[in-house]
């Protein structure tokens, strides 16, 4: 990947992909930093507006494991 992450939808994709394979959120700055330069204001809209699905998915993951 060429170029800056600050594509909202693009940057969007790449921590729902991340966190599908099972990246922490906390540590979604550095594995989106090993892609390409990230826009960390961006990036912390994206993961604030995506909260509802990590939620989600903690919880299903968490009955996973009972």
């Amino acid at each position: 990947m060429d170029g800056r992450l600050d594509d909202k939808h693009q940057l969007t994709k790449f921590i729902l992909e991340l966190v599908a394979e099972g990246v922490d959120v906390d540590d979604l700055d550095v594995c989106l930093a090993r892609i390409g330069p990230v826009d960390l204001d961006l990036m912390a809209e994206c993961v604030q507006e995506l909260s509802w699905f990590f939620e989600g998915l903690e919880k299903e993951r968490d009955a996973e494991a009972a």
